[in-house]
């Protein structure tokens, strides 16, 4: 009696157990709660940019407000018009305009604020604006610009800083002045020239330090890009800087070694677009660099120069010799001349031609004539 009652207990346990599970199954599913996403929609008091419209900077104002807004798919609100006002679209359309005009305004300067606030949608205050600031469609503005380009050179500045003001120019005239080309090929091709033009524009501004590698750029093939040939001109710049003492070159020291460690060279082909001397270039010109301590120190302890006639040629041309030629010794005719102690009688300098003898005609550090 009891194994059957232990019996009728675990059956009853079983098909309890069953009706459980079909009245789940038979249940709707249920998901489980969810952590509702949270996005930060602009608000009529955003500043979508972070710069502010002056007067001076609308293109770089404008670039950022319609790239702004056509990320946050508003673009519509500055291009197209507005739906009717019996519309079911327009109640929407004028909230979103209201924000787009909100947003506009805020990236105004405060003394700009009230004249375009009074407009009443967001296309007319972006109108208004281009209005008065864009002035792209005058010639002048673009020839201008190109002016500036063509006067833009290094001039001992760093190639960073030369190469941010040529590509603020550029900017400046691509805006006004866009691509004009429609088809993809010819694009592409426009887009080709331009920058070969800017690569050219780009190496002509620089240093003669850079002659060597202008030259290199010029050869590669294919016929680099405009950020290609700045990345190889700048890459030399740093080579330069660290090969000179404190990674910066120190004027003096580099033309006294250039006079000192060159001297077997064959310099006649350089020529001084500063002087107008030759046997060196304007970066090693002792006028603009300085003169080195060997060349002060011996014009000290001789006095000034006082020769007359060749003796002036003489003095101009030494400010490009090295020490070694300064204090070159030799023979010749005449009488009796000193240089720096080191010349005898008759002596020639260096490889200036002339003839030192006696007379009281002239003087070149000594007595004697040339």
């Amino acid at each position: 009696m009891a194994e059957t009652n232990t019996l009728i207990e675990k059956l009853t346990q079983l098909i309890t157990l069953q009706q459980n599970q079909l009245l789940a199954m038979q249940q709707p599913h249920t998901p489980p709660p969810q952590t509702p996403v949270v996005t930060h929609e602009p608000t009529l008091h955003t500043n979508l940019i972070p710069i502010k419209l002056d007067g001076k900077n609308y293109p770089l104002w404008s670039q950022s407000i319609r790239m702004c807004l056509k990320a946050r798919e508003k673009l519509k609100h500055i291009k197209d018009l507005p739906p009717a006002e019996d519309s079911p679209l327009f109640t929407r359309w004028d909230i979103e305009d209201t924000m787009v005009k909100g947003w506009i305004c805020n990236s105004l300067d405060k003394n700009l604020y009230g004249k375009f606030l009074r407009y009443p949608t967001a296309k007319e205050v972006w109108e208004a604006i281009a209005t008065t600031f864009y002035d792209g469609s005058d010639a002048a503005q673009v020839y201008d610009l190109n002016k500036k380009v063509n006067k833009t050179k290094q001039a001992n500045r760093s190639v960073e800083e030369y190469y941010n003001e040529l590509q603020d120019l550029w900017l400046e005239i691509d805006f006004r002045r866009p691509n004009p080309m429609e088809c993809t090929a010819d694009i592409e091709k426009f887009n080709k020239f331009l920058q070969e033009s800017r690569v050219y524009s780009f190496l002509d501004g620089l240093d003669d330090k850079f002659d060597n590698e202008r030259a290199n750029v010029l050869q590669m093939t294919p016929f680099p890009t405009l950020e290609q040939a700045f990345a190889r001109v700048r890459k030399e710049a740093t080579r330069q800087g660290v090969m000179n003492t404190g990674g910066e070159a120190e004027p003096q020291f580099s033309a006294a070694m250039y006079s000192k460690g060159n001297k077997g060279m064959d310099k006649s082909h350089l020529k001084c677009t500063h002087c107008g001397m030759t046997k060196h270039t304007k970066d090693q010109c002792f006028k603009l660099v300085g003169y080195p301590d060997w060349f002060k120190d011996r014009r000290k302890e001789k006095g000034n120069w006082s020769g007359k006639g060749h003796a002036a040629v003489a003095r101009a041309d030494l400010a490009h010799v090295s020490e070694t030629q300064y204090l070159g010794t030799g023979t010749g005719h005449g009488g009796t001349g000193n240089i720096s102690g080191h010349v005898g009688a008759g002596s020639t300098f260096g490889n200036l031609p002339g003839n030192i003898g006696a007379g009281p005609s002239a003087n070149f550090l000594g007595a004697g004539t040339w």
